[in-house]
């Protein structure tokens, strides 16, 4: 609780896929989308996804990016590259912390990673829920490409 209470943050990196999912469904990218407009108020923000986001979404990079707030940037990773090592990389300084519900255990060298710098998160029936930055909001899912 201290540790998290004493913190600065000033930057998140968001795993953009990570944040599709509730349980195991693809729900598309409200969840993401009612967060980043949430937290733009109070951190910078960089939304990472890897390159599967297009066929999953049927969109491509500017139609992802033109759903979020301007001043969220948001980047598709090559095709054929995972996300992982630019999300850790993105994160790389004091101030900078990762929400995402994977563990990077591959990548334990990482500084946001040997810092504890990561946020969970969960999607819970129409819920986002970070506890560790106090936000609990509601979204309103549109739609999801089949």
């Amino acid at each position: 609780i201290v540790r998290v209470a004493s913190r600065t943050i000033t930057k998140l990196v968001i795993d953009g896929n990570n944040m599709c999912y509730e349980d195991r469904s693809f729900i598309g990218l409200d969840a993401l989308l009612a967060l980043t407009y949430a937290l733009v108020v109070k951190y910078e923000i960089l939304v990472v996804f890897d390159a599967a986001i297009r066929q999953m979404t049927r969109m491509s990079d500017r139609e992802i990016a033109n759903d979020f707030p301007r001043e969220v940037r948001v980047h598709v990773v090559a095709t054929k590259q995972t996300a992982d090592e630019t999300i850790l990389e993105s994160a790389s300084g004091v101030d900078a912390y990762i929400v995402s519900n994977d563990r990077f255990r591959d990548f334990t060298d990482k500084s946001v990673v040997k810092g504890q710098r990561l946020i969970r998160h969960e999607i819970v029936d129409g819920r986002v829920l970070v506890h560790d930055l106090n936000v609990r909001l509601l979204y309103k899912q549109r739609h999801v490409a089949d």
